[in-house]
């Protein structure tokens, strides 16, 4: 028989204009139950930048965990990061979660003056800086000698090595996923996105059938590792069952018939029982335990959180 890790939840949110309500919305997480409250990593789209925002959620709540979701490893020296996201696991009572990927919109690049690389070589980035992380996690002064990297003799000072930090690494790609399956304690599965943006092609990738070649990559990729990593994924959209008009217009975008858009893994749609029945079906067939959903669904989601959490 499988067995799957317990269901938790994380609440998505590209913040708040002030102090007041953001850390409203944190105790309010909190309070319903979700497990982590999560901040993307972007300049071209309106986002808030994610390590302030995250520390500020840390001094307003207890419990509530904290993650980027992602920090686009293109933005920064990894080492730098590395010592960024120390720093918070610690001062947050190690309630923090690093996600991390290679960097998929193309407009967080160029907004910036940056080159768009290849999708090979934002991978091969991406690789090097997650060794470069664990060196710089690891204790002692880190040397790194690579092909993207030069790190000499870097210590990251006191209290700047965290005992626990659990790394999501999250992406569409067949490598990426390799190395997520490789490397990290979280895969969060996406579609596949290599243009820099998403379109038709990257909804069809998105689809149940997509999303489960993605899992068998990740699964042969991990081997022996496959027991122990935890399976994640962003549902986009929570739509009540009568909203025939938004149904069709996402049956339309991923190119399935309407009673099909149900099955998408992104995609839920029913009352609070139904969403529970949907979940638990969807773990038992494709794995994912540990969900995501946007703070524009936080209330009328907070009965499927109650019902689930860490079951």
């Amino acid at each position: 028989m499988t067995t799957h890790p317990p269901f938790r939840f994380g609440l998505l949110s590209h913040g708040r204009s002030t102090k007041a309500e953001w850390t409203r919305l944190a105790r309010r997480a909190e309070e319903i139950g979700y497990s982590i409250l999560h901040v993307p990593h972007h300049f071209s789209l309106r986002s808030i930048p994610p390590f302030i925002a995250l520390a500020m959620a840390a001094e307003a709540t207890e419990r509530l965990r904290l993650g980027s979701l992602v920090v686009d490893n293109n933005q920064q020296h990894p080492a730098v990061l590395a010592k960024d996201a120390a720093w918070l696991a610690r001062l947050s009572d190690e309630r923090f979660e690093l996600g991390l990927g290679a960097g998929w919109l193309a407009t967080d690049h160029t907004t910036l003056g940056y080159p768009w690389p290849s999708p090979a070589e934002r991978v091969s980035r991406l690789a090097e800086a997650v060794e470069v992380i664990k060196a710089c996690w690891a204790g002692a002064p880190c040397d790194h000698e690579g092909v993207h990297y030069r790190v000499t003799a870097l210590d990251n000072g006191p209290g700047g090595t965290p005992t626990r930090i659990p790394l999501l690494i999250g992406g569409g790609g067949t490598k990426v996923l390799q190395l997520a399956a490789h490397t990290a304690d979280i895969v969060s599965v996406a579609p596949t996105m290599r243009g820099g943006r998403i379109g038709s092609a990257s909804a069809r990738t998105a689809t149940r059938d997509g999303i489960r070649a993605k899992l068998d990559v990740v699964r042969a990729a991990a081997g022996d590792r496959a027991g122990s990593i935890e399976l994640h994924v962003v549902v986009t959209h929570v739509l009540d069952p009568h909203d025939g008009e938004r149904i069709g217009r996402l049956a339309q975008a991923f190119g399935v018939p309407v009673h099909a858009v149900s099955d998408i893994p992104s995609v839920l749609i029913g009352t609070s029982d139904e969403l529970v029945d949907q979940l638990h079906r969807r773990r038992a067939s494709e794995g994912f335990s540990y969900v995501t959903v946007s703070d524009d669904v936080m209330e009328s989601f907070a009965p499927v959180v109650e019902q689930l959490t860490g079951r």
